[in-house]
C-alpha cells in the first residue's frame, strides 16, 4: 500500500534470493542484475517517489512498467550496494555487480563524517564493512543518487529542488528536526513515527544540544537478537548539527557537473 502523506511513499529495497514477505509489499523479480539495478536505482530516488505520489494510486500494482530503465553508471550501482548489501546474503550480487572503478569513487561533499578512504578499501569479495551503516553516510548515499538520477533524466537542480520542497513536506520537516553526532548517528529527531527509538529522548536533548565536546550516554534494551534482549550504552560524541538538504543538493549537484564534465549517461 502507498501512503502519499509518509516522509515518503515509495520506499524501496533489494531482497535476497528466497526471501518471502506479506501481501502488503510488492516485489518484482528481474531476468538481469543489470535491470535489477536499473529500476533499484531509479527507484530509491526522490523523483521516483514524486512520479509514485503523481499518480494518485493507493498500489503499486502495474506502476513498474512505466519507471525508466537507467543506463548503469559505475556511481548509481555503487550507492545502491553500499546501501542494501547489508549481510552476506547479497555477497553473489555484490561481486556479479562489482567494476574495478568503484575504486576511484569520492563523495560529492566534504566531510569528516564521510570517509573516502572507504572506496579505496572495497574490493569484489563482500566483506562486512563495505556497506553504509552510519545515518549520515546513508543520508549522503540517497542524496546522492537523487542527483544523479534527476541528472539522467534530463532535470535541472532546480527542478529536483522544488519536488524535495513542493512535494516532500513531511520529509523537509523531519530534516529540519534531525541532528548528527561528530561520528554520523542520528542523536536526536522529530521524526518520532517513522524513527522510532532512534536518538536521545526529548528531555535528554533539551540538556545536551548545545555541547560543542564530550559524549552523551544513553542505556538502551535491544530485544532483536535470537539471544533474546539485552542492555547496552550508546554513546553519542558532540558536536551536533543538521543538515541542510537544499544547500547539499547544490553542493552534490555542483561536484557532479564537474567530474561528469556534462555528460551524464541518460535513459537505456
Amino acid at each position: 500500500m502507498l501512503y502519499s502523506e509518509s516522509e515518503r511513499t515509495l520506499v524501496s529495497c533489494l531482497i535476497p534470493k528466497e526471501v518471502g514477505h506479506i501481501n502488503s509489499v510488492q516485489s518484482v523479480a528481474f531476468s538481469s542484475t543489470e535491470d535489477l539495478l536499473r529500476v533499484a536505482a531509479f527507484a530509491h530516488s526522490l523523483v521516483a517517489d514524486f512520479y509514485v505520489k503523481a499518480t494518485g494510486r493507493s498500489n503499486l500494482h502495474s506502476t513498474w512498467e512505466n519507471f525508466p530503465l537507467l543506463n548503469l553508471d559505475p556511481r548509481l550501482v555503487l550507492r545502491v550496494l553500499m546501501l542494501n548489501c547489508l549481510t552476506g546474503f547479497y555477497a553473489k550480487l555484490w561481486a556479479e555487480s562489482w567494476n574495478k572503478i568503484f575504486r576511484d569513487d569520492m563523495w560529492a561533499k566534504k566531510d569528516e563524517r564521510l570517509n573516502n578512504r572507504k572506496f579505496a578499501e572495497l574490493s569484489a569479495v563482500w566483506q562486512p564493512h563495505f556497506p553504509l551503516r552510519s545515518d549520515f553516510e546513508r543520508r549522503q548515499a540517497l542524496l546522492e543518487i537523487d542527483v544523479l538520477v534527476a541528472m539522467a533524466l534530463g532535470l535541472t537542480l532546480e527542478e529536483l529542488k522544488a519536488i524535495y520542497l513542493m512535494q516532500f513536506p513531511v520529509l523537509h520537516k523531519n530534516e529540519k528536526g534531525t541532528f548528527f553526532d561528530a561520528r554520523g548517528q542520528i542523536v536526536f529527531t522529530n521524526n518520532s513515527q517513522g524513527l522510532r527509538g532512534v536518538g536521545v529522548p526529548s528531555d535528554t536533548w533539551e540538556r545536551a544540544k548545545e555541547w560543542r565536546a564530550g559524549a552523551l550516554d544513553l542505556e538502551v534494551t535491544e530485544d532483536f537478537s535470537p539471544e533474546g534482549s539485552r542492555s547496552r550504552t550508546r554513546k553519542f560524541v558532540a558536536p551536533f548539527d543538521k543538515c541542510d538538504r537544499e544547500q547539499d543538493y547544490n553542493t552534490v549537484w555542483r561536484e557532479f557537473e564537474r567530474r561528469l564534465g556534462g555528460k551524464m549517461a541518460t535513459v537505456a
